[in-house]
């Protein structure tokens, strides 16, 4: 993969919650997502288009080993079997997974944070795009991982990298915290229409202040 190359994340995951907050924030360094539902068309959509990296469920609805069955065929197609494949998952999920953690590349923590999401994906991308070619043999990925090990996306420290609107960013992480708000406070469920707009006043001051005091803006 060369230096100029525009980096991309295909990103394998049935949930429209979750499609929207990797979207969003990727959108914020530059890093263009397109999405899969399911195996067979993220497989065609790898194929039409050879992705940076891929992204993917380990479980897609009643399939729990859907994260496993996609690195596999993907590794039954030569000009795709060297992709490094990230399982997305929560830490329940991580637990569960086990042994079979090691069908991927590595591993990237749900829920969608900002900015650490994107600096995580930021540093992956650097890490994969100077270490191997996308033409490089599947067998000789595993090598090198096995050399120089797999880069640590849950670490704390720091990444050097710039974000375009760190306003924007600030907005968006305001806003998916007022959603998940709304959801738990329960009212806005029975209210009626002339009464959201109030709830919403409600629950966005309060998310706000809290956040302005965690984050001593």
């Amino acid at each position: 993969m060369s230096g100029t190359a525009v980096s991309s994340v295909l990103l394998v995951e049935p949930d429209e919650a979750v499609i929207k907050d990797v979207v969003c924030s990727l959108r914020l360094i530059d890093i263009p997502v397109s999405s899969a539902r399911t195996i067979e068309e993220a497989v065609e959509l790898a194929q039409q288009k050879i992705p940076t990296l891929i992204l993917t469920r380990t479980k897609i609805a009643t399939d729990s080993q859907a994260g496993q069955k996609l690195v596999e065929k993907l590794r039954q197609d030569s000009g795709l079997q060297a992709l490094p494949v990230y399982a997305l998952c929560t830490s329940s999920e991580l637990e569960m997974l086990g042994d079979f953690r090691e069908f991927f590349t590595g591993v990237v923590p749900l829920p969608v944070e900002f900015p650490a999401f994107p600096e995580q994906i930021k540093k992956i991308v650097a890490f994969d795009s100077a270490s191997h070619s996308i033409t490089e043999p599947a067998e000789a990925v595993l090598v090198r991982v096995e050399r120089q090990g797999i880069p640590e996306v849950a670490s704390d420290k720091p990444v050097d990298i710039e974000i375009k609107d760190r306003n924007f960013s600030v907005a968006y992480a305001i806003q998916s915290r007022v959603l998940q708000e709304l959801e738990s406070d329960g009212r806005i469920h029975h209210a009626r229409l002339e009464q959201v707009p109030g709830i919403v006043n409600q629950v966005t001051a309060r998310v706000c202040v809290r956040y302005t005091t965690e984050k001593n803006l």
